[in-house]
């Protein structure tokens, strides 16, 4: 039939022709078996224009719907179908589109409705009461249907599942032992049941079941393999015991697909566990020939390197790092924190840093070392987009500057340093402009902006002043701002992307601080002087930040704490999170993308904080966090309802009453809801209360010109005394936070700080009425074993005694800050 026949056909069908309404269906369904859904839905369509009330007709239009990922579409069709016949696989249908949608109440309704008259359903109702969390419920079901049929693999699976939920790995093992008998081909069954005997230190045993299994299934290759990337995704998360058992698998799997990304990702991974640096990076090198832009392995191929000594430069991995810079998603300190760590040991830059303890007083720009340094891609990038924390970085790139300076007054900068300079102008912008500035530099830099705003009309503005100016100031300072941008235009990427920070970013800022939404105002004292500190130094400033593996609420407990599996935990669908304190947004737009259909308020006190925010959010493109002006002591009188979570980190201890805002934002808090909250630690702190206590004394202001010259005399301190001593002040410069203007700031010149002991906390837990549900970290799973090892007897890490014990031994422990969650006592599920 062609394409006119089968619009004749359309146009021509009734309702009491019933073989025209067969045949026509007959060839929906094969556009449909074609990929050719939209023709197929359009052809149904016009056949229920004859016969509405066809429930069959709807429901097939609610499966193309699916199909295409048209969720909102599936279910206007499907209630149509469900309106004209309350049909058992039009229940179904309706109970997998609702968990699609991530609407479980609606879903467990279908399910309840249809398991009186299938066992899928009466399945599928246990499965959704028991991510719900309602155990015992989910196990009557299962039993009810393995009373029907013992051999319902299945079911005995979801039975293993349950038992793994409430840890008893004894009784799961029985369970996927046994539904992996039922059916033999069952991968998600042998995958659990090889990770469960793993867990249970049975490693022998663990890779005899799964390589048996590959074996029998010989001619089923993607079983096999998902069961292998299962497994080698498990194992490449372990110590190195389970090495050989990986490669034994991986092996295996390698011989089925030689040519997966995955696999090939995995073996360099357990290669980089080995420090086989050269057989890492050739495994990954091929694994992203074939995914340039595969994220997780990107990811991996980050950890990995992380994880490895560097003894010499590799110009391979430099190579990578330069493009893992370019792509958004991937943690920018991380890939920071491992290109400085390769550059540092590079020939040049330990040539230069004999430079510097031995002949500072000579040009660093005429040094060989650092002219080969110069001409390096790595090194350029790096000093791009790194913010460098190092002392001695910090006394080469300050002199380089200077030195830069003087020549392009003098017209004679060379121009093998030109792309030098526009990468420390953005290295300088990065870290506000904090390192020091003589006064013979700051008459130069007069000179420089006069020349800039008087440059004649007609003549392009040279690239080499613009990026010197940069180095010290930011361009939008300049009366010839307006000018410089619309000439970048035509200009290197680098030098355009500098333009684009200087000029457009902050352009942008200013034209969005009328856009804050203001909730409340600003009354108390202390308050007020936070906020003047954060309408001048907006914090944190940031560019990126890596991409969120999506968690309930309650996946989040569990993932961080595994005692709350099985307990009653509540998890909204679409769950009311708010960010106390947000600043310039970070940490908010990581919640909202890091929490399922999640609606986040975000509040902070700075405007300047909050336009930046803004600009932040645009360029990401989220829709599901709003951010306000206002103060945590007012919002209980001016935001409605109650929230499921709230985050609250490094916002109380800065206030005049850290108590009064705290129990503000309980009175919030959703009667079953939790918190997230972060204070500083006194044992962690000591040598930054050395350090504010030397700034009072001496008078410093918290200007940038009183800032750097603390940070002058506190390096002095750091590299006279060493770092052995907590209590010296100079020790504050090993805080990543004391290389940048406005962290600086915040860490040392705070106009508010209080600090907390572990007792403290559990007085106040005590006081207020919460549950300590445990610490977190950035290394949390180490961290965990760490204090494993010193308490086994408490494997949950809830005994604050114990912390308290761990900490007085580690005072740097909590170096940042103690993170931890908490709930009010009694609190569970909804």
């Amino acid at each position: 039939m062609n394409r006119n026949q089968r619009r004749q056909q359309q146009g021509n069908i009734n309702k009491n022709d019933i073989n025209t309404i067969k045949t026509a269906v007959q060839q929906a369904l094969h556009l449909a078996g074609n990929g050719k859904l939209h023709q197929a839905d359009k052809l149904i369509a016009s056949i229920l224009d004859a016969v509405p009330e066809n429930a069959d007709l709807w429901h097939l239009r609610s499966q193309f719907a699916l199909q295409q990922k048209q969720l909102k579409e599936a279910a206007q069709h499907l209630e149509q179908a469900l309106r004209r016949e309350r049909n058992v696989k039009y229940l179904e249908t309706a109970g997998h589109l609702a968990k699609e949608q991530g609407d479980t109440e609606a879903e467990l309704a279908y399910w309840q409705e249809a398991a009186p008259f299938s066992d899928n359903a009466e399945l599928e109702y246990g499965n959704c009461l028991l991510r719900k969390g309602d155990f015992p419920q989910a196990r009557g079901l299962y039993e009810r249907l393995l009373l029907k049929n013992p051999n319902n693999w299945q079911a005995l699976y979801n039975c293993g599942v349950l038992a793994l939920r409430e840890e008893n790995n004894i009784q799961a093992i029985e369970f996927m032992k046994r539904a992996l008998v039922a059916e033999p081909t069952a991968t998600i069954a042998c995958q659990n049941l090889v990770m469960l005997l793993l867990h249970q230190g049975e490693g022998e045993a663990a890779q005899k079941i799964a390589l048996d299994f590959i074996n029998r299934r010989e001619n089923q290759t993607a079983a096999n393999l998902d069961l292998c990337l299962g497994l080698l995704d498990y194992y490449g998360n372990v110590e190195n015991p389970h090495l050989d058992a990986a490669e034994a698998l991986l092996s295996v799997a390698l011989k089925i697909d030689s040519k997966n990304a995955s696999l090939l990702a995995c073996k360099g991974r357990i290669l980089g566990k080995r420090e086989d640096v050269k057989g890492c990076l050739q495994f990954y090198n091929a694994a992203l020939e074939l995914e340039p832009h595969n994220i997780p392995i990107w990811t991996n191929f980050i950890n990995s390197l992380d994880e490895m000594e560097f003894l010499a430069s590799v110009p391979d991995i430099e190579n990578r790092l330069i493009i893992a810079m370019s792509i958004p998603g991937l943690d920018p300190e991380q890939i920071g924190r491992i290109s400085f760590r390769l550059l540092n040991v590079s020939a040049e830059v330990r040539a230069l840093e004999v430079w510097s303890k031995t002949a500072a007083d000579t040009p660093i720009l005429a040094h060989p070392a650092m002219q080969r340094l110069c001409l390096k891609p790595f090194f350029i990038q790096v000093l791009q987009n790194v913010l460098i924390t190092s002392p001695v970085w910090e006394l080469l790139l300050a002199q380089a500057r200077q030195e830069m300076l003087q020549l392009v007054l003098e017209d004679a900068l060379p121009d093998a340093f030109y792309s030098v300079a526009v990468a420390l102008a953005h290295q300088c912008a990065l870290n506000e402009y904090v390192y020091a500035v003589s006064s013979a530099e700051e008459g130069l830099l007069d000179g420089l902006k006069q020349r800039l705003e008087q440059w004649p009309a007609g003549q392009a503005i040279p690239a080499a002043y613009t990026a010197l100016y940069a180095c010290y100031r930011h361009l939008i300072t300049l009366g010839c701002a307006e000018r410089l941008e619309t000439e970048a235009q035509q200009s290197m990427p680098a030098y355009a992307a500098l333009i684009e920070d200087h000029i457009t970013a902050i352009k942008a800022e200013h034209a969005l601080r009328p856009q804050v939404q203001s909730l409340t105002g600003i009354i108390d004292a202390v308050s007020q002087k936070v906020q003047a500190q954060y309408e001048e130094n907006p914090y944190p400033r940031w560019r990126d930040s890596p991409v969120q593996t999506k968690h309930s609420l309650a996946q989040r407990v569990i993932s961080l704490f595994p005692v709350f599996t099985g307990m009653p935990l509540h998890n909204p669908q679409k769950p009311r999170i708010l960010v106390a304190g947000c600043g310039t947004g970070r940490h908010a737009c990581y919640v909202a993308e890091g929490f399922h259909h999640s609606d986040v308020t975000a509040v902070d006190l700075s405007r300047a904080s909050l336009a930046y925010a803004l600009r932040k959010q645009k360029e990401r493109g989220y829709k599901n966090v709003t951010f306000y002006h206002g103060d945590i002591l007012s919002l209980p009188q001016h935001l409605k309802g109650t929230f499921d979570h709230i985050e609250c980190s490094g916002v109380l201890h800065h206030m005049a009453d850290p108590i009064a805002g705290w129990k503000a934002l309980l009175s919030l808090l959703h009667p079953n809801g939790t918190m997230n909250v972060g204070l500083y630690s006194e044992l962690a702190r000591s040598s930054i209360v050395a350090a504010r206590k030397l700034i009072a004394e001496r008078g410093y202001p918290s200007t940038p010109q009183g800032i750097r010259a603390a940070r002058k005399e506190l390096f002095a301190l750091y590299s006279a005394s060493g770092n052995n001593d907590p209590n010296n002040p100079g020790m504050v410069s090993s805080f990543i936070d004391f290389f940048t203007m406005s962290m600086c700031r915040d860490l040392i010149f705070h106009v508010q700080e209080h600090r907390f002991t572990i007792p403290q906390l559990k007085d106040t837990f005590q006081m207020l009425g919460l549950e300590f549900m445990g610490f977190i970290f950035n290394n949390h799973h180490q961290m965990h074993r760490y204090y494993l090892e010193h308490f086994p007897h408490d494997p949950n890490g809830q005994n604050l005694d114990n912390w308290h014990e761990l900490e007085e031994k580690n005072p740097g422990l909590f170096r940042s800050m103690y993170q931890f969650y908490c709930r009010r006592i009694g609190a569970g599920a909804s």
